[in-house]
Protein backbone atom coordinates (compact mmCIF):
# COMPACT_ATOMS: atom_id res chain seq x y z
CA UNK A 1 0.00 0.00 0.00
CA UNK A 2 1.67 3.45 -0.69
CA UNK A 3 1.54 6.61 1.19
CA UNK A 4 -1.12 8.03 -1.23
CA UNK A 5 -3.50 5.34 -0.67
CA UNK A 6 -2.87 5.23 2.73
CA UNK A 7 -4.32 9.35 3.07
CA UNK A 8 -6.81 8.42 0.38
CA UNK A 9 -8.56 5.88 3.13
CA UNK A 10 -7.69 8.35 5.94
CA UNK A 11 -10.93 10.14 5.20
CA UNK A 12 -13.09 7.22 5.85
CA UNK A 13 -11.40 5.79 8.79
CA UNK A 14 -11.46 6.46 12.43
CA UNK A 15 -7.63 7.62 14.00
CA UNK A 16 -6.25 5.31 16.53
CA UNK A 17 -6.62 5.30 19.41
CA UNK A 18 -4.38 6.49 22.84
CA UNK A 19 -3.13 2.85 23.37
CA UNK A 20 -2.29 3.58 26.89
CA UNK A 21 -3.86 2.87 29.59
CA UNK A 22 -8.19 2.80 29.44
CA UNK A 23 -10.84 5.44 30.15
CA UNK A 24 -14.03 3.16 29.03
CA UNK A 25 -15.49 1.00 30.85
CA UNK A 26 -15.03 -2.94 29.41
CA UNK A 27 -16.00 -6.27 30.57
CA UNK A 28 -14.44 -9.06 33.10
CA UNK A 29 -12.78 -6.27 35.13
CA UNK A 30 -10.97 -4.89 31.54
CA UNK A 31 -11.09 -1.07 31.29
CA UNK A 32 -11.48 1.74 32.93
CA UNK A 33 -7.71 1.56 33.59
CA UNK A 34 -6.78 5.29 34.96
CA UNK A 35 -9.55 5.53 36.91
CA UNK A 36 -8.68 1.95 38.71
CA UNK A 37 -5.18 3.06 39.07
CA UNK A 38 -5.72 6.62 40.47
CA UNK A 39 -8.37 5.35 42.95
CA UNK A 40 -5.45 3.25 44.34
CA UNK A 41 -3.08 5.60 44.78
CA UNK A 42 -5.61 8.83 45.91
CA UNK A 43 -7.40 7.54 49.07
CA UNK A 44 -7.46 10.71 50.91
CA UNK A 45 -10.68 12.73 48.96
CA UNK A 46 -14.31 12.84 49.31
CA UNK A 47 -16.40 10.35 47.44
CA UNK A 48 -17.87 12.81 44.74
CA UNK A 49 -14.01 14.43 44.59
CA UNK A 50 -12.65 11.41 43.48
CA UNK A 51 -14.99 10.14 41.17
CA UNK A 52 -14.45 13.87 39.60
CA UNK A 53 -10.46 13.66 39.25
CA UNK A 54 -10.57 9.55 38.44
CA UNK A 55 -13.58 9.26 36.67
CA UNK A 56 -16.51 6.77 36.91
CA UNK A 57 -18.11 4.21 34.55
CA UNK A 58 -18.62 5.97 31.81
CA UNK A 59 -17.72 9.10 32.79
CA UNK A 60 -13.78 9.61 32.35
CA UNK A 61 -13.01 12.33 35.35
CA UNK A 62 -10.10 14.46 34.82
CA UNK A 63 -7.49 11.84 34.35
CA UNK A 64 -9.15 10.32 31.51
CA UNK A 65 -9.53 14.17 29.45
CA UNK A 66 -6.35 13.65 27.59
CA UNK A 67 -7.88 10.38 25.93
CA UNK A 68 -11.04 12.39 24.66
CA UNK A 69 -11.20 13.75 21.50
CA UNK A 70 -12.81 17.21 22.78
CA UNK A 71 -9.93 18.04 25.03
CA UNK A 72 -7.53 18.05 22.31
CA UNK A 73 -4.82 16.19 23.80
CA UNK A 74 -5.31 13.10 21.92
CA UNK A 75 -2.05 14.26 19.68
CA UNK A 76 -0.40 15.46 21.49
CA UNK A 77 3.07 13.69 22.53
CA UNK A 78 4.03 14.97 25.84
CA UNK A 79 0.71 14.06 27.32
CA UNK A 80 1.02 10.34 26.20
CA UNK A 81 5.09 10.09 26.79
CA UNK A 82 4.70 8.74 22.97
CA UNK A 83 7.53 9.45 20.17
CA UNK A 84 10.87 8.51 22.51
CA UNK A 85 11.34 5.78 20.21
CA UNK A 86 15.22 5.31 19.06
CA UNK A 87 16.55 1.02 18.51
CA UNK A 88 20.24 0.91 18.64
CA UNK A 89 21.91 -0.85 15.88
CA UNK A 90 19.34 -0.06 12.93
CA UNK A 91 21.15 2.40 11.19
CA UNK A 92 19.63 4.95 9.98
CA UNK A 93 17.12 4.51 12.05
CA UNK A 94 14.19 7.23 11.84
CA UNK A 95 14.84 9.71 14.63
CA UNK A 96 18.28 10.09 16.26
CA UNK A 97 18.80 8.85 20.06
CA UNK A 98 18.86 12.73 21.46
CA UNK A 99 15.66 13.41 19.74
CA UNK A 100 14.01 10.39 21.80
CA UNK A 101 15.15 11.31 24.62
CA UNK A 102 14.05 14.60 24.03
CA UNK A 103 10.39 13.12 23.87
CA UNK A 104 10.50 11.69 27.12
CA UNK A 105 12.13 14.84 28.65
CA UNK A 106 9.50 16.99 27.27
CA UNK A 107 7.05 13.75 28.80
CA UNK A 108 8.48 14.63 32.32
CA UNK A 109 8.28 18.82 32.07
CA UNK A 110 4.58 18.48 31.51
CA UNK A 111 3.73 16.36 34.38
CA UNK A 112 5.51 19.13 36.46
CA UNK A 113 4.07 22.04 34.32
CA UNK A 114 0.75 20.41 35.13
CA UNK A 115 1.76 19.74 38.85
CA UNK A 116 2.54 23.63 39.08
CA UNK A 117 -0.12 24.40 37.26
CA UNK A 118 -2.60 22.80 39.79
CA UNK A 119 -0.68 24.51 42.67
CA UNK A 120 -1.14 27.71 41.14
CA UNK A 121 -5.00 27.41 41.32
CA UNK A 122 -4.71 26.05 44.84
CA UNK A 123 -4.08 29.54 45.80
CA UNK A 124 -7.93 30.26 45.45
CA UNK A 125 -9.15 27.82 48.19
CA UNK A 126 -7.37 29.52 50.92
CA UNK A 127 -10.50 31.42 50.59
CA UNK A 128 -12.97 28.82 50.13
CA UNK A 129 -16.42 29.47 49.00
CA UNK A 130 -18.95 27.46 47.60
CA UNK A 131 -18.49 29.05 44.40
CA UNK A 132 -14.87 27.87 43.78
CA UNK A 133 -15.29 24.65 45.66
CA UNK A 134 -18.12 23.86 43.49
CA UNK A 135 -17.66 20.58 41.41
CA UNK A 136 -19.55 21.15 38.44
CA UNK A 137 -16.62 20.39 36.50
CA UNK A 138 -15.95 19.50 32.89
CA UNK A 139 -12.61 19.27 32.41
CA UNK A 140 -12.58 21.08 28.62
CA UNK A 141 -9.77 23.60 29.79
CA UNK A 142 -11.53 26.50 30.67
CA UNK A 143 -14.72 27.82 32.52
CA UNK A 144 -14.51 25.53 35.99
CA UNK A 145 -14.20 26.63 39.68
CA UNK A 146 -10.60 26.63 41.12
CA UNK A 147 -11.50 23.55 42.76
CA UNK A 148 -12.08 21.88 39.49
CA UNK A 149 -9.09 23.85 37.66
CA UNK A 150 -6.82 22.22 40.43
CA UNK A 151 -8.50 18.49 39.98
CA UNK A 152 -8.33 19.02 35.56
CA UNK A 153 -4.52 19.87 36.24
CA UNK A 154 -3.78 16.99 38.38
CA UNK A 155 -5.75 14.44 36.23
CA UNK A 156 -3.55 15.43 33.73
CA UNK A 157 -0.62 14.96 35.31
CA UNK A 158 -1.42 11.64 36.48
CA UNK A 159 -2.82 10.19 32.99
CA UNK A 160 0.67 10.84 32.02
CA UNK A 161 2.24 9.76 34.26
CA UNK A 162 0.15 6.39 33.97
CA UNK A 163 1.08 6.40 30.95
CA UNK A 164 5.03 6.82 30.88
CA UNK A 165 4.57 2.85 32.16
CA UNK A 166 1.99 1.88 29.92
CA UNK A 167 3.81 3.16 26.46
CA UNK A 168 7.78 3.15 27.57
CA UNK A 169 10.14 0.11 28.18
CA UNK A 170 10.51 0.93 31.80
CA UNK A 171 9.15 -2.29 33.09
CA UNK A 172 9.20 -4.70 30.09
CA UNK A 173 10.92 -7.57 29.29
CA UNK A 174 10.63 -8.65 25.72
CA UNK A 175 9.39 -12.15 24.33
CA UNK A 176 12.24 -14.89 23.95
CA UNK A 177 12.80 -14.06 20.14
CA UNK A 178 15.46 -11.19 18.57
CA UNK A 179 15.28 -8.06 19.70
CA UNK A 180 13.45 -5.96 16.89
CA UNK A 181 11.59 -2.60 16.33
CA UNK A 182 8.35 -5.26 17.24
CA UNK A 183 10.15 -6.43 19.94
CA UNK A 184 12.09 -4.03 21.72
CA UNK A 185 14.26 -3.93 24.63
CA UNK A 186 12.70 -3.81 27.76
CA UNK A 187 14.57 -2.07 31.12
CA UNK A 188 12.75 -4.89 33.01
CA UNK A 189 12.20 -2.58 36.30
CA UNK A 190 10.11 -2.95 39.25
CA UNK A 191 8.36 0.17 40.98
CA UNK A 192 8.91 4.37 39.79
CA UNK A 193 11.26 5.58 37.36
CA UNK A 194 13.60 7.81 40.18
CA UNK A 195 14.56 9.87 37.03
CA UNK A 196 10.43 10.38 36.65
CA UNK A 197 10.25 11.79 39.90
CA UNK A 198 10.23 16.00 39.97
CA UNK A 199 12.07 16.30 43.02
CA UNK A 200 15.01 14.41 41.71
CA UNK A 201 17.49 15.65 38.81
CA UNK A 202 19.66 12.10 37.85
CA UNK A 203 20.73 11.37 34.43
CA UNK A 204 18.03 10.26 31.54
CA UNK A 205 18.29 6.37 32.07
CA UNK A 206 20.12 4.45 29.56
CA UNK A 207 17.28 2.66 27.29
CA UNK A 208 14.55 3.82 27.82
CA UNK A 209 11.99 4.31 25.55
CA UNK A 210 8.51 4.85 24.32
CA UNK A 211 7.02 4.34 20.77
CA UNK A 212 5.77 6.05 18.03
CA UNK A 213 2.03 6.64 18.08
CA UNK A 214 1.30 6.68 14.43
CA UNK A 215 -1.87 8.87 12.45
CA UNK A 216 -3.98 6.06 11.80
CA UNK A 217 -4.81 2.39 12.68
CA UNK A 218 -6.58 0.51 9.51
CA UNK A 219 -6.93 -3.65 9.36
CA UNK A 220 -3.66 -4.13 12.09
CA UNK A 221 -1.41 -1.19 10.03
CA UNK A 222 -0.05 1.68 11.95
CA UNK A 223 0.44 4.58 9.35
CA UNK A 224 2.47 7.36 10.36
CA UNK A 225 5.85 5.82 11.41
CA UNK A 226 7.39 4.25 8.44
CA UNK A 227 10.15 5.56 7.02
CA UNK A 228 12.96 4.85 4.32
CA UNK A 229 12.65 3.55 0.84
CA UNK A 230 8.36 3.31 -0.24
CA UNK A 231 7.25 3.43 3.30
CA UNK A 232 5.10 1.40 4.62
CA UNK A 233 5.52 -1.87 3.09
CA UNK A 234 8.88 -1.84 1.73
CA UNK A 235 10.36 0.75 3.94
CA UNK A 236 11.03 -0.02 7.72
CA UNK A 237 8.46 0.62 10.79
CA UNK A 238 9.72 2.54 13.79
CA UNK A 239 9.26 1.05 17.54
CA UNK A 240 5.13 1.52 17.27
CA UNK A 241 3.53 2.28 20.85
CA UNK A 242 1.09 -0.49 20.17
CA UNK A 243 4.21 -2.77 20.21
CA UNK A 244 5.23 -1.85 23.81
CA UNK A 245 1.74 -0.73 25.15
CA UNK A 246 0.69 -2.42 28.51
CA UNK A 247 -2.55 -0.86 28.38
CA UNK A 248 -5.55 -3.22 29.16
CA UNK A 249 -5.96 -5.98 31.91
CA UNK A 250 -7.75 -6.78 35.34
CA UNK A 251 -6.82 -4.42 38.17
CA UNK A 252 -7.82 -5.21 41.48
CA UNK A 253 -6.63 -3.38 44.42
CA UNK A 254 -4.31 -1.49 42.66
CA UNK A 255 -2.86 -4.97 41.40
CA UNK A 256 -2.47 -5.81 37.83
CA UNK A 257 -3.40 -9.13 36.40
CA UNK A 258 -2.14 -11.35 33.28
CA UNK A 259 -2.95 -7.62 30.47
CA UNK A 260 -4.29 -8.52 27.52
CA UNK A 261 -2.24 -6.66 25.09
CA UNK A 262 0.76 -8.19 23.26
CA UNK A 263 3.14 -6.68 24.88
CA UNK A 264 1.64 -6.65 28.49
CA UNK A 265 0.40 -10.36 29.15
CA UNK A 266 3.71 -11.70 28.73
CA UNK A 267 6.58 -11.93 31.30
CA UNK A 268 4.20 -10.23 33.66
CA UNK A 269 4.50 -6.84 31.95
CA UNK A 270 1.30 -5.40 32.51
CA UNK A 271 1.23 -5.91 36.27
CA UNK A 272 4.49 -4.00 36.91
CA UNK A 273 3.07 -1.51 34.62
CA UNK A 274 0.03 -1.24 37.01
CA UNK A 275 2.35 -1.03 40.46
CA UNK A 276 4.97 1.11 38.87
CA UNK A 277 1.86 3.34 37.96
CA UNK A 278 0.02 3.29 40.97
CA UNK A 279 3.10 3.82 43.45
CA UNK A 280 4.14 7.17 41.14
CA UNK A 281 0.81 8.43 41.03
CA UNK A 282 0.70 7.93 44.66
CA UNK A 283 4.11 10.02 44.24
CA UNK A 284 3.18 12.56 42.27
CA UNK A 285 0.23 13.71 45.04
CA UNK A 286 2.66 13.63 47.70
CA UNK A 287 4.78 15.93 45.89
CA UNK A 288 1.75 18.13 44.71
CA UNK A 289 0.92 18.49 48.60
CA UNK A 290 4.44 19.34 49.50
CA UNK A 291 4.44 21.80 46.82
CA UNK A 292 1.66 23.81 48.09
CA UNK A 293 2.63 23.14 51.95
CA UNK A 294 6.17 24.67 50.40
CA UNK A 295 4.84 27.81 48.40
CA UNK A 296 1.43 28.98 51.04
CA UNK A 297 3.13 27.46 54.48
CA UNK A 298 1.46 24.85 56.21
CA UNK A 299 -1.70 26.93 57.95
CA UNK A 300 -2.99 28.26 54.47
CA UNK A 301 -1.94 24.89 53.00
CA UNK A 302 -4.34 22.51 55.12
CA UNK A 303 -7.18 25.07 54.26
CA UNK A 304 -6.56 24.34 50.90
CA UNK A 305 -6.35 20.70 51.35
CA UNK A 306 -8.94 20.86 52.87
CA UNK A 307 -11.30 22.24 50.69
CA UNK A 308 -10.27 19.88 47.94
CA UNK A 309 -10.87 16.90 49.85
CA UNK A 310 -14.22 17.51 51.04
CA UNK A 311 -17.27 17.50 48.85
CA UNK A 312 -18.56 20.12 50.20
CA UNK A 313 -16.89 23.28 51.91
CA UNK A 314 -17.24 22.68 55.77
CA UNK A 315 -15.64 25.33 58.12
CA UNK A 316 -15.72 24.08 61.04
CA UNK A 317 -14.77 20.75 59.74
CA UNK A 318 -11.81 22.58 58.25
CA UNK A 319 -10.71 24.72 61.14
CA UNK A 320 -10.44 21.72 63.16
CA UNK A 321 -8.11 20.40 60.65
CA UNK A 322 -6.04 23.08 60.38
CA UNK A 323 -5.39 23.37 64.18
CA UNK A 324 -4.20 19.62 63.76
CA UNK A 325 -1.59 20.74 60.93
CA UNK A 326 -0.64 23.29 63.61
CA UNK A 327 -0.08 20.55 66.31
CA UNK A 328 1.20 18.14 64.15
CA UNK A 329 3.83 20.47 63.14
CA UNK A 330 4.48 21.25 66.25
CA UNK A 331 5.08 18.01 67.09
CA UNK A 332 7.47 17.28 64.18
CA UNK A 333 9.71 20.26 65.37
CA UNK A 334 9.96 18.26 69.10
CA UNK A 335 10.87 14.76 67.26
CA UNK A 336 13.48 16.46 65.58
CA UNK A 337 14.85 18.69 68.29
CA UNK A 338 14.58 21.88 66.58
CA UNK A 339 11.85 22.97 69.13
CA UNK A 340 11.82 22.58 72.97
CA UNK A 341 9.16 20.30 74.41
CA UNK A 342 8.79 22.16 77.39
CA UNK A 343 7.94 24.91 75.07
CA UNK A 344 5.42 22.87 73.00
CA UNK A 345 2.50 22.13 74.88
CA UNK A 346 0.55 21.23 71.96
CA UNK A 347 3.03 18.26 71.08
CA UNK A 348 1.27 16.14 74.26
CA UNK A 349 -1.22 13.74 73.71
CA UNK A 350 -4.85 14.16 74.86
CA UNK A 351 -7.02 11.66 76.56
CA UNK A 352 -9.03 10.65 73.51
CA UNK A 353 -5.57 10.30 71.33
CA UNK A 354 -4.39 8.39 74.51
CA UNK A 355 -7.80 6.50 74.29
CA UNK A 356 -7.68 5.83 70.81
CA UNK A 357 -4.08 4.73 71.20
CA UNK A 358 -4.35 1.94 73.32
CA UNK A 359 -6.94 0.48 70.63
CA UNK A 360 -4.39 0.55 68.14
CA UNK A 361 -1.68 -0.90 70.16
CA UNK A 362 -3.76 -3.97 70.43
CA UNK A 363 -3.51 -4.84 66.54
CA UNK A 364 -0.06 -3.85 66.56
CA UNK A 365 1.71 -5.17 69.43
CA UNK A 366 1.90 -8.90 67.39
CA UNK A 367 4.74 -7.05 64.84
CA UNK A 368 7.28 -6.31 67.27
CA UNK A 369 7.87 -9.41 69.57
CA UNK A 370 11.56 -9.33 69.54
CA UNK A 371 11.90 -6.21 70.37
CA UNK A 372 9.34 -6.27 73.23
CA UNK A 373 11.26 -9.55 74.25
CA UNK A 374 14.91 -7.58 74.27
CA UNK A 375 13.06 -5.24 77.52
CA UNK A 376 11.67 -8.23 79.17
CA UNK A 377 15.17 -9.92 79.18
CA UNK A 378 16.85 -6.76 80.19
CA UNK A 379 14.35 -5.79 82.79
CA UNK A 380 14.78 -9.04 84.47
CA UNK A 381 18.86 -9.09 84.25
CA UNK A 382 18.78 -5.73 86.22
CA UNK A 383 16.86 -7.52 88.69
CA UNK A 384 13.20 -6.84 87.58
CA UNK A 385 10.22 -8.52 86.54
CA UNK A 386 8.87 -9.33 83.30
CA UNK A 387 5.81 -8.31 83.45
CA UNK A 388 7.22 -4.68 84.43
CA UNK A 389 9.25 -4.87 81.19
CA UNK A 390 5.84 -5.63 79.24
CA UNK A 391 4.08 -2.62 81.37
CA UNK A 392 7.00 -0.05 80.25
CA UNK A 393 7.46 -1.39 76.79
CA UNK A 394 3.14 -0.98 76.24
CA UNK A 395 2.86 2.60 77.97
CA UNK A 396 5.98 4.02 75.45
CA UNK A 397 4.64 2.58 72.24
CA UNK A 398 1.23 3.85 73.50
CA UNK A 399 2.29 7.47 73.94
CA UNK A 400 4.10 7.04 71.00
CA UNK A 401 0.70 6.14 68.65
CA UNK A 402 -0.92 8.97 70.75
CA UNK A 403 1.51 11.48 69.61
CA UNK A 404 1.52 10.06 65.89
CA UNK A 405 -1.37 8.22 64.91
CA UNK A 406 -3.60 12.01 63.64
CA UNK A 407 -0.02 12.93 62.22
CA UNK A 408 0.69 10.24 59.72
CA UNK A 409 2.73 12.69 57.18
CA UNK A 410 5.04 14.15 59.81
CA UNK A 411 5.48 10.59 61.33
CA UNK A 412 6.85 9.68 57.54
CA UNK A 413 9.31 12.30 58.10
CA UNK A 414 10.97 11.66 61.45
CA UNK A 415 10.12 8.47 61.67
CA UNK A 416 13.55 6.99 60.02
CA UNK A 417 15.76 9.59 61.72
CA UNK A 418 14.23 9.21 65.13
CA UNK A 419 15.02 5.06 64.33
CA UNK A 420 18.46 5.10 63.83
CA UNK A 421 18.78 8.09 66.27
CA UNK A 422 17.75 5.63 69.16
CA UNK A 423 19.74 2.44 67.30
CA UNK A 424 23.05 4.57 67.67
CA UNK A 425 22.12 5.53 71.43
CA UNK A 426 21.83 1.52 72.39
CA UNK A 427 24.87 0.53 70.59
CA UNK A 428 27.04 3.36 72.57
CA UNK A 429 25.20 1.83 75.68
CA UNK A 430 25.59 -1.71 75.02
CA UNK A 431 29.33 -1.90 74.62
CA UNK A 432 29.60 0.34 78.49
CA UNK A 433 30.27 -2.80 81.11
CA UNK A 434 28.49 -3.54 84.09
CA UNK A 435 25.35 -4.14 84.83
CA UNK A 436 22.55 -3.10 82.61
CA UNK A 437 21.39 0.33 83.08
CA UNK A 438 17.89 1.88 83.57
CA UNK A 439 19.10 4.17 80.58
CA UNK A 440 19.95 0.97 78.27
CA UNK A 441 16.39 -0.17 79.26
CA UNK A 442 14.43 3.24 78.43
CA UNK A 443 16.44 3.27 74.93
CA UNK A 444 15.20 -0.53 74.00
CA UNK A 445 11.68 0.69 75.18
CA UNK A 446 12.44 3.48 72.08
CA UNK A 447 13.36 1.19 69.68
CA UNK A 448 9.94 -0.87 70.62
CA UNK A 449 8.00 2.39 70.56
CA UNK A 450 10.09 3.00 66.91
CA UNK A 451 8.87 -0.53 66.04
CA UNK A 452 5.18 -0.51 66.96
CA UNK A 453 5.02 3.24 65.06
CA UNK A 454 6.82 1.69 61.82
CA UNK A 455 4.28 -1.07 61.71
CA UNK A 456 1.48 1.70 62.13
CA UNK A 457 3.07 3.12 58.90
CA UNK A 458 3.00 0.31 56.78
CA UNK A 459 -0.79 -0.15 57.76
CA UNK A 460 -1.48 3.56 56.96
CA UNK A 461 0.54 3.42 53.88
CA UNK A 462 -1.88 0.40 52.42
Amino acid sequence: MSRALSIIVLSCALAANAFAFGTKPGTHNVGSEHEKITRAAVKDLGPLTTDMLAGKGEDPGAVGAPDQSGRGLLANAPSHCDGGDFLAGQDPYAQTQAAAQAALVACREYVITQIDSAVAWSRELAKPTAANTALDCRFIGRGSSAKCNVLEHLGLAFHTAQDFYANSNWVDRPAKRPLSATNAPGLGQSGPAKWFDPRQSIAFPDGLMSGCPGDLSLLGITFGCEYGTLPPLVGQIRVLREDLSKDRGPIGRGQGGLGTSPRGKINGNFARAVSAAVEDTADKWAYFKEKIAAKYGATRAAKILCALANDKFDAARCALQVSQTKVCAERESVALGTTDADAAPQSEPTGDEIATAETLYATLSAFCVIEETDITRAEVNSGGTAEAGRASAKAHAVRALAIWNACPVQLQKVHQATAQRNKAAYDALINRPGKISKKEIGVLNDIYADCILGAHLRRWRK
